[in-house]
């Protein structure tokens, strides 16, 4: 073999050594639990457009059961987002406090001040002690949880602040008891959040408490 030809077959093995190589696509454990949009744009439009509708349709034939039926609804999707895919849109728990937020600014325009007192009341004993939790081990609590919670502590704070306790007892309460049957180490707090506030507010009717009670 020629000296020219060593030199060039030289050349041609050391450029394919140092070629680089294609960046590998690596699948992270983030990329895998980034959740998909679980509700477009325009079914977000169309329910908060629900939400406020069947909130004023039946605040004028009862006050109480629009206030309920205009935050479960949002709520309830809510909840059925975070059991699927752990995560609480921003969104969908703006439209579960803004019924009780329509209520809030009603009343506080008839001069009916004590209503801010109540509602916002009753969502700080519900978030608080999530809150709480949150802080000492974010990756225990979700923030999330922490935002519906007080979304929920709002309306429930309309009848009497000391119902936020029971619901998030009821929610504590139903999501251990799901997480022994299933045999999971943990659950998202989301949908026992909601069922927490739907007994709450059965047991407020049931033993005859009323709504707004600074009237």
């Amino acid at each position: 073999m020629r000296p020219t030809q060593i030199w060039e077959w030289g050349s041609t093995a050391s450029s394919s050594l140092h070629k680089p190589r294609p960046a590998r696509q690596v699948t992270t454990m983030q990329t895998l639990s980034t959740p998909t949009r679980f509700v477009p744009d325009s079914g977000l439009l169309a329910l908060s457009v629900l939400v406020v509708a069947t909130t004023w349709a039946l605040a004028f034939v009862d006050e109480r059961t629009g206030l309920i039926v205009g935050t479960m609804i949002p709520a309830s999707l809510a909840a059925i987002c975070d059991a699927r895919i752990a995560r609480l849109p921003n969104r969908l728990v703006a439209m579960t406090a803004l019924p009780a937020v329509l209520l809030v600014i009603i009343d506080v325009g008839r001069g009916e001040t004590g209503a801010l007192g109540y509602v916002v009341g009753g969502s700080i004993v519900m978030a608080l002690p999530i809150l709480m939790i949150h802080l000492v081990s974010p990756s225990a609590m979700g923030f999330g949880d922490v935002k519906l919670a007080g979304a929920l502590g709002l309306p429930l704070g309309a009848t009497d602040p000391r119902l936020s306790v029971s619901a998030l007892c009821v929610a504590s309460a139903v999501t251990g008891v799901a997480a022994l049957v299933t045999r999971r180490a943990s659950l998202p707090l989301g949908p026992g959040l909601v069922i927490g506030t739907a007994i709450a507010w059965a047991i407020s009717r049931w033993i005859g408490m009323e709504l707004a009670p600074w009237r």
